[in-house]
Parts: structure tokens; sequence; C-alpha cells
């Protein structure tokens, strides 16, 4: 008597987010950024994925709605480090709003985006000085600074590169 089975290996599901009126999930894996629902009737892993994706990306991590739901900040790792973009929610307008300098010794990572409430900025972690930063930027990239700079003095924080969230802004 033969048994037959069927595996459907399902991808990790990484780095959920609701939209900010809790009706879509963004999350990543590794076929990029996708959208599902809580139910799941929108993106089930068992669809043709490509229909609910809004990244085809692999290398396309922490997806963050922004306050009015318009846009999703996200990491890419761009070949040696990782940068942070953001994009229309419907996946359109892909902008990078971090760089590395030009012929830097070493480019840094910029990771685990987080939108302010009012969806002015994007707080982020960096180590372009050496060492893990909270910095914070205008929500087109512009003004990137360091974030409560003094406040966080002898903290010292760790970016395991597992897609963590670092950040989390409230009102």
């Amino acid at each position: 008597m033969a048994i037959s089975t069927t595996f459907v290996a399902t991808p990790p599901i990484l780095s959920p987010t609701w939209s900010p009126d809790g009706s879509v999930i963004a999350y990543d894996s590794d076929f990029g950024i996708h959208l599902t629902n809580e139910e799941g009737t929108i993106g089930d892993v068992t669809d043709d994925r490509s229909l609910f994706a809004i990244s085809t990306d692999g290398r396309d991590i922490t997806p963050v709605w922004s306050p009015d739901g318009s846009k999703i900040a996200f990491g890419f790792h761009q070949h040696d480090h990782w940068e942070i973009y953001v994009m229309d929610a419907d996946g359109s307008n892909r902008v990078r709003l971090t760089q590395e300098e030009p012929l830097a010794e070493r480019p840094p990572n910029n990771v685990s985006p987080s939108w302010s409430p009012d969806g002015q900025h994007i707080a982020f972690f960096t180590d372009r000085n050496g060492k893990w930063e909270l910095y914070v930027m205008d929500a087109d990239g512009s003004n990137q600074r360091p974030m409560l700079e003094t406040a966080l003095d002898g903290l010292e924080f760790e970016y395991g590169f597992v897609a963590e969230r670092m950040v989390s802004w409230a009102e």
C-alpha cells in the first residue's frame, strides 16, 4: 500500500504590519513585500503570490505603513549593506531615502524604519558612525540627523539583521 502525501512549502511571513485602518497587513517574505488580511482572503499563501505582491524583490524587508496609509517605508539589501526606501501603498513610485557617501570606506547600514504619528518623519537605526544610533529624517529622506542625541548616551543598540523592528512611535 503506497501512501501519497503532498507537501506545499509556504514561505516565511516576516515583519507583519497593519495598515492604519486595520484592514490589510503588509509583510515581507522570501518573495518580496505582500498584502493579506486577517481572514487570509487576500494574499493567501496558496494563491498566486504575484497577485498580492507590492514588491517581488526578496531583498525588501520590514515594511511599515505611513499613518495615512498612502505609503510604505521598508529596508532593502543594497549589495553589501542596507538602505531605507519608501513606495506608494500599491508598490509604485519606489524612492531611495538613505544613501552611502560616495567613496566611503565602508557603506553604512540604515535599517528598521518607523513613521512619526504625523507622517512627517521616519526614524531609523544606522551604523554610519561605527555604532548603532537612532536617527530621524524628513519623510522625503532629507534632513537626516541623530534623534535624541544626548538622551541615549550610554545605551548600546544591536541589530541582528533578521528584519527586527527597533523603534515604534505612538501618539
